[in-house]
C-alpha cells in the first residue's frame, strides 16, 4: 500500500510539473529566445539591452505565464483525483480574468527590479559590499514579485494588497527566500555561456514556481493555525 501511494505521489508530482512546464513554455516562449540570445551575448551592452527588453515584457509575457503555472499547481493541490479535469481551461480562464491586474502588479515589480539592478551595476564599480547588498535585495524583490503573483492567482484583492502581501510573505520567509533565490541566481551565472543555460531557463521557472507555491500554502496554513490558538 505504501509503495502504491509513493508511486502515485511521484507520478502525480512529475505530471503536475510537466503540465506546468508546458504552460510556461507556451505562454513565456519569448523568454526562451532571450535566454538563447543571452548565452551568445559577448558584451555588457548586449546583455544590458536584452535584460532591459526582458524587463519591459515582464508584465505582459512572463507574469501571465507564471500565473498559469500557479493556477495549475493549485488545481492539482485542490483536486481529489490524481489527474484533475480541465487543467488548461482553468489556467487560461485565470490568466484572462486576472490579466490587467497581473500587468499592474508586475509593472511595479519590474520598475523596482530595474532600479535595484541598476544600483547593483553602479556599485560593482565602487563598492563590493554594497554590490552584494543590492544583489541580495534583487533576490528578495524577485521572490516578492512571484509571491505577489500567487495572491493575484488565488485571491481577490487590490493591487496594493497583492504587493504588500507578497513583500510580507517574502520577509516572513527571508532566510529560505535568500537561499533558494540565491541558489537559482548562482545556477544561472554558472550555466551562463554554456549549453546548459537555455535548459536551466526552460526548466527553472516551473521549479521556482513550485517552491513559491509551496511556501505560499505553508505560510498561510501557519498563519491560520496561529490565529486559531
Amino acid at each position: 500500500m505504501n509503495l502504491v501511494k509513493l508511486t502515485d505521489g511521484l507520478v502525480r508530482f512529475f505530471y503536475r510539473y510537466m503540465v506546468a512546464s508546458v504552460q510556461w513554455i507556451v505562454l513565456g516562449w519569448p523568454y526562451l529566445f532571450f535566454a538563447l540570445a543571452l548565452s551568445y551575448a559577448r558584451s555588457m551592452d548586449e546583455i544590458r539591452s536584452l535584460v532591459l527588453v526582458a524587463l519591459a515584457l515582464l508584465p505582459f509575457v512572463l507574469s501571465p505565464a507564471m500565473v498559469a503555472v500557479f493556477r495549475t499547481l493549485a488545481t492539482f493541490s485542490e483536486a481529489d483525483e490524481s489527474v484533475p479535469n480541465h487543467i488548461w481551461q482553468r489556467s487560461w480562464r485565470t490568466v484572462r480574468q486576472s490579466y490587467w491586474m497581473t500587468v499592474k502588479v508586475s509593472a511595479v515589480a519590474a520598475v523596482m527590479l530595474a532600479i535595484v539592478l541598476n544600483a547593483t551595476l553602479y556599485y560593482s564599480h565602487h563598492s563590493v559590499f554594497l554590490m552584494g547588498v543590492h544583489l541580495l535585495l534583487c533576490v528578495l524583490v524577485c521572490v516578492a514579485y512571484l509571491m505577489s503573483l500567487t495572491f493575484v492567482t488565488l485571491r481577490e484583492q487590490t493591487w496594493q494588497d497583492y504587493l504588500k502581501n507578497g513583500v510580507l510573505m517574502t520577509l516572513s520567509n527571508g532566510i529560505i527566500a535568500l537561499l533558494v533565490g540565491g541558489g537559482a541566481a548562482v545556477l544561472l551565472v554558472v550555466s551562463f555561456h554554456t549549453p546548459m543555460f537555455p535548459l536551466v531557463c526552460l526548466a527553472g521557472p516551473s521549479l521556482v514556481g513550485a517552491w513559491v507555491y509551496h511556501v505560499y500554502v505553508k505560510t498561510l496554513a501557519r498563519a491560520v493555525l496561529t490565529k486559531q490558538r
